[in-house]
Formats: structure tokens, sequence, C-alpha cells
């Protein structure tokens, strides 16, 4: 019995200083399969029909309305990530970083009253650049991470705008 343990005690000893050295080498087996992975599903925010019947059921939902105010509030902090992605498009179609695109982006939300997130976002682009699905799902995808408020009443759907390129003034 005695010299089972000693036999355990070495072979255990051996692997833990085998461990060590391959770990000190760098060598990761698992971290060299992970950057190889590539992700198979992509989430996409779901956008929805405006014009589609939304249920009411009073049973379900209480009577109460998002505040307006705390509604633009919100998505007003998530501006400076949706000038991101004007500065990607821009990069994309090689314009000059002062070039400035001209109109306003209009989003209509769906919110969903018990997540503080929307059920679906849809985003309007002027003419121009309308066909831009890029521009638009990186839109989207800021839009629908935003902290909407939550509250106790039916989905609604609200509407939004922005200037999509403010352009900036420099000051000397």
């Amino acid at each position: 019995m005695m010299k089972s343990n000693k036999l355990n005690i070495v072979v255990f000893g051996g692997v833990a200083v085998l461990a060590g050295a391959v770990y000190l080498s760098g060598f990761n087996p698992i971290a060299e399969l992970d950057s190889k992975r590539v992700r198979s599903v992509k989430a996409n925010i779901a956008e929805f029909d405006p014009d589609a019947d939304m249920e009411f059921d009073m049973n379900k939902w209480g009577t109460e309305l998002p505040d307006e105010y705390d509604i633009e509030t919100a998505f007003g902090s998530s501006l400076e990530k949706m000038d991101g992605c004007v500065i990607s498009h821009k990069s994309r179609a090689k314009m000059e970083s002062d070039a400035v695109l001209e109109g306003e982006a209009y989003l209509a939300v769906q919110l969903d009253p018990k997540r503080g997130r929307p059920a679906g976002v849809n985003v309007t682009l002027p003419d121009a650049i309308q066909t831009d699905t890029r521009l638009s799902k990186c839109i989207r995808d800021v839009a629908y991470k935003v902290g909407y408020p939550k509250y106790d009443g039916p989905p609604r759907v609200v509407n939004l705008s922005f200037e999509l390129d403010p352009g900036y003034d420099t000051v000397d």
C-alpha cells in the first residue's frame, strides 16, 4: 500500500511539473481553438410592421404610459454611439472625414414595457443612403441597447429622429 501512495505522488508531481512547463511555454490549445472559432449565429435586432395591430389586453397590461422626456433622455444618451455608426459609414464610403451626410435618421422604436428594451426598431435613412444596410443595422443595434424606461402599460411605438451628421466646428 505504501508503494502505491509513493507512485501516485511521483506521477502527480510529474504531471504538475509538465503542466507548469507547458503553461510557462505559452502553449494553450483552448485559446487557439477559441481564436479560430467563428460565431455561427448572429443576433439581429427585429424590425416590426408599424401598421400591424397591437394587443391591448387590459388584464395583461396596466394603464401607465412612459414619460416622453425619459424616453428622449435615454435615446439622447446613445447619440455619441450613433456618431460612431456615421464615422464607420464614411470610412467604408471613402468619404472625407469633414464631409457631412445630409438629412435625418428616423427611428420607430417598439417599446417592451417590462424589459426596458425595444421589441423592435425600424430605421429610415435619407434617400441618398437608404440602401446602406450596414449603417441602418448599426443604428438599430445602438437604439436597441438604450435603457428605455420601464412602465406598467401596453407596448407602444415611439418615433425618434436625429440629424444624421451634424458636423462640427473647430475652435481656434
